[in-house]
């Protein structure tokens, strides 16, 4: 668990981190350099989910690359129900695309993600 004293709203405390993948994790279907070792420090304190609808095609890749599995979507209102299962409380998301605007807004953080893609 992960606790945040945000200014005028008071502490947060996260237990879970959810992530997009393509454009926030890795761009065309590769990681970017430096995510995994900092998903596995970030790792040691929430728990990690990655969402992805297999845009790419190498989803087993980027499992084996990352070492934890991704989890399957197929629209981004999936995502919502995704951190709504967590309890969004205890969320922190990350995403970059119109697709991950809902979870972005229904997590406790929401972490807007500008990269290469998306």
């Amino acid at each position: 668990m992960i606790r945040i004293d945000i200014p005028l709203r008071g502490i947060v405390e996260l237990q879970h981190a959810v992530f997009d993948v393509n454009g926030t994790l890795a761009v065309d279907g590769k990681p970017i350099p430096g995510v995994t070792d900092r998903l596995k420090a970030l790792g040691e304190h929430l728990s990690l989910h990655v969402l992805t609808a297999g845009t790419h095609g190498n989803i087993a890749e980027l499992e084996r690359v990352l070492g934890f599995p991704l989890h399957m979507i197929t629209i981004g209102e999936e995502k919502v129900h995704y951190v709504e299962q967590l309890g969004p409380a205890s969320v922190i998301a990350f995403g970059n695309g119109m697709n991950d605007v809902g979870m972005l807004r229904l997590a406790a953080i929401g972490v807007a993600v500008l990269a290469g893609e998306g």
